[in-house]
């Protein structure tokens, strides 16, 4: 597996493809354009 830390501004179009998963989402709250993809803070 391989993992990568990137905004979600570059990586939008390859997450909303399905090309590559989110796992997490830096914030403490859930994005919108995300809702399912859980935040930081729900894993502390």
């Amino acid at each position: 597996m391989q993992v990568i830390l990137n905004g979600l501004g570059s990586s939008a179009t390859h997450t909303k493809s399905g090309r590559i998963k989110a796992l997490m989402v830096s914030g403490s709250q859930r994005t919108p354009d995300f809702s399912d993809v859980p935040c930081a803070a729900g894993w502390a």
